[in-house]
């Protein structure tokens, strides 16, 4: 019974994590906005119900393409190094955001599991985790098992988690933040094992690939460290000590990814020194002041996925987009709700074990903001000027919120805390957020000719809303209503299911999600082609041909690609191909082949078709040239090819031309089992002597061993301090409620 009784948070927190995700689970879709792309030669599909999300696309161009071949690699017992498919050859293991050496990748990999499914189990387990993460830290600062399961319940299914599902790097990482401070806090509360749980959460964290969120995970993590004493005093060095091995420890561990992607990050295009315009450019992309409008509810700034009526000539009824170009609701997703900022309201601020998460969060939502404080990490940290919106420490934001609302609902159940006091303000509490938020979006710059029609979104977006927050309000007022009665059961049950009420209102519509791609049939013998591309496009489905990266999921190989970390080299060899930029302006991390490429300069990169939107469909064209290999015998041609290796059979004697872009894997090569020398450069020139020859490479990158003895150590020390010992006692200074100690004893 006891186990019965510690498990049910968990299995609560687990429903939560499912219910955006139905879709996936029962009508056999995957998550990923599908139907945008099929819209796009060659496929060639309806018109998409709802308006294009560049943001979201990259959910199918880049994700879905990275986790498709990294689980195929793992599937094939092969290290997931290099993508043949894209860029003419690009690292996978470099890129970060591939995650492929992340361990739930590998083991779904090593079981075969499709593509769509696995993704759908990677979401619901980092959500899942994240909840459950939430949910500890709650517990730790003395809250109750129900505030851990209402603050884990809505953060799992709050906007920002459920905006970036799609991208799942995001999710991925951001899932282990809350374990991050889990550990950290378990230290100052005299916990001596808590750096094993630090070293676990760094090494996932940093595995999972988006190294921007794991960022702000390590700063979340020392801001705690740093102040947790003003919490817990009297605890000596000893707690940063266990913080400083964890975290050393995990960072170790997640070497065999994070050295390789350093390495390549050094030769990346968008490698620059951090300026003064730059700094401004940054800060453009942070949270606007108006966009705190969307606090109480996602769709009070208009619904992205809904399309605007076509005389106002905007992209879709999200109207800040016309304001700040690229703007996407996943970027501002502040969304707390009304019953989470009541309980905010609500928060025992003389309480000090709540001040190191207060302080969390009002840090994060100042770097949200675009304040001067960015200055910090803009200029102090090496590599952040070529990091994304600094609206995206925002998950710091609505993680630290909801801790506090879990810990304030412990509060009100512990001591009534809804039984007058401030909470007399509380049924004001929709009006006063209807006020807030006109307010605030009135201090949006909407341009003069566009006034009309975004004031006609702002009432079409009001109509929806309102109903939302009256009806979520309510929702609130019973809880609380119910809370002062003290820890009964209707009111703990009912606090248990409102994140699910609450999120019920928008959580069905932030995931996209539709049927796979189909495949695509490509040339023959692993041969390389050119697709045609002018531009993109930020508020349109574009008008164009195999999407970068998509040409992957049907085994193509283009010349073309998107990557968040593209070679230097790379793109100087396709704008000479090109004649210009060959990235739109939309995207620069996107390349594109444009039609006025010279064909001199597609033979040289090994292409042999091209491939163009014509009025009759596609048209596909040979190009002269010996493709992707060459020697002067002229029968050199590719046996074998893999994630982590290359055969080529050719004959001399001359000199045989690998025309694939291999930097950034570090190949060792072997001709007729011998070893060969491989001079540095993304291509390989081999001397051939007379008669036929074969030439196998092998990727490895140049500290791989030494990286995974460190893996292999930490995982050792981790396993080691995990090892079940004496049980600690129970802490005394929690707010726990009757319910969750004695379930069976009558009350009144």
């Amino acid at each position: 019974m006891s186990r019965v009784r510690r498990a049910w948070p968990l299995a609560i927190l687990a429903v939560f994590a499912f219910l955006p995700l139905w879709r996936t689970a029962f009508l056999g879709e995957a998550i990923g906005p599908f139907d945008q792309i099929r819209a796009i030669a060659p496929w060639n599909g309806p018109k998409p119900d709802g308006p294009w999300d560049v943001l979201q696309a990259d959910g199918v161009l880049q994700f879905y393409s990275w986790r498709s071949l990294v689980l195929e690699s793992w599937g094939k017992g092969q290290l997931p190094m290099w993508n043949p498919y894209e860029l003419g050859g690009t690292p996978l293991l470099a890129n970060s955001q591939s995650g492929a050496l992340y361990p739930p990748h590998v083991l779904l990999g090593l079981l075969h599991v499709p593509v769509a499914p696995a993704t759908t189990l990677l979401a619901w387990f980092h959500l899942f985790l994240a909840a459950a993460g939430v949910s500890a830290s709650v517990q730790l600062l003395g809250g109750s098992k129900v505030g851990g399961v209402f603050a884990g319940g809505s953060f799992a299914l709050s906007p920002f988690l459920l905006g970036w599902t799609a991208l799942p790097s995001v999710i991925s990482t951001v899932a282990w933040i809350p374990w991050l401070l889990v550990g950290v806090l378990s230290g100052w509360i005299g916990r001596p094992r808590c750096w094993a749980l630090v070293a676990l959460g760094t090494m996932m964290m940093l595995l999972a690939g988006h190294l921007q969120f794991a960022a702000y995970g390590l700063l979340a993590a020392g801001l705690v460290a740093v102040l947790a004493p003003v919490a817990w005093k009297n605890c000596g060095w000893r707690p940063f000590a266990y913080a400083a091995v964890g975290l050393a420890v995990g960072a170790g561990a997640a070497w065999p990814q994070l050295g390789p992607v350093l390495a390549y990050s050094k030769l990346s295009h968008r490698m620059a020194a951090p300026t003064e315009q730059g700094f401004e450019a940054y800060r453009s992309l942070a949270l606007q002041p108006f966009e705190l409008a969307n606090l109480p509810s996602p769709s009070v700034l208009g619904d992205p996925h809904t399309a605007a009526p076509q005389e106002f000539a905007l992209p879709s009824a999200y109207w800040p987009i016309v304001i700040k170009p690229g703007a996407n609701l996943a970027e501002s997703a502040v969304t707390l709700g009304p019953l989470v900022l009541a309980l905010m309201f609500l928060l025992p601020w003389r309480d000090r074990r709540s001040w190191p998460v207060i302080a969390l969060a009002l840090i994060s939502i100042l770097l949200a903001l675009g304040t001067p404080l960015n200055r910090l990490l803009y200029f102090g940290l090496p590599g952040w000027s070529s990091t994304g919106s600094p609206a995206r420490v925002l998950a710091l934001f609505v993680m630290s919120a909801c801790v506090l609302a879990g810990f304030a609902l412990s509060h009100v159940f512990a001591t009534r805390a809804g039984k007058g006091g401030r909470s007399q303000i509380l049924p004001l509490l929709p009006a006063i957020l209807a006020v807030v938020s006109v307010l605030l979006e009135r201090t949006a710059p909407v341009p003069e000719r566009l006034r009309v029609g975004v004031d006609q979104l702002i009432v079409a977006a009001h109509s929806t809303a309102v109903p939302g927050l009256v009806i979520t309000s309510a929702i609130g007022g019973v809880l609380l209503l119910l809370a002062r009665r003290g820890p009964s059961r209707q009111a703990l049950v009912f606090a248990i299911i409102a994140p699910a009420l609450l999120a019920g209102f928008f959580v069905f519509a932030l995931v996209p999600t539709g049927q796979p791609l189909a495949q695509v049939a490509g040339p023959p013998d692993l041969a390389r082609i050119a697709v045609f591309n002018e531009r993109w496009s930020l508020y349109r489905t574009p008008a164009a041909l195999l999407p970068p990266n998509t040409a992957s999921l049907s085994h193509i190989h283009e010349l073309g690609g998107y990557d968040s970390l593209l070679n230097r080299n790379t793109v100087a060899e396709l704008r000479q191909i090109d004649g210009r930029d060959p990235a739109p302006p939309e995207n620069g991390n996107m390349m594109l082949i444009k039609p006025g490429a010279t064909v001199q300069g597609l033979a040289s990169a090994g292409v042999t078709e091209t491939w163009a939107l014509g009025l009759n469909g596609i048209e596909r064209r040979p190009v002269a040239g010996p493709g992707r290999v060459a020697c002067p015998a002229g029968d050199a041609k590719i046996i074998e090819e893999g994630a982590d290796r290359l055969r080529v059979s050719a004959s001399g004697p001359g000199n045989l031309v690998i025309k694939d872009n291999l930097a950034g894997c570090d190949w060792v090569g072997t001709l007729d089992g011998q070893t060969v020398l491989l001079r540095d450069g993304s291509r390989v020139e081999i001397a051939l002597p007379p008669g036929r020859h074969e030439l196998a490479l092998k990727s490895r990158w140049p500290g791989w061993l030494a990286a995974c003895w460190s893996l292999g150590l930490a995982l050792l020390l981790v396993a080691l301090a995990a090892k079940p010992g004496t049980p600690e006692p129970e802490r005394p200074d929690t707010m726990s409620s009757e319910l969750d100690n004695e379930p069976n004893r009558s009350r009144t």
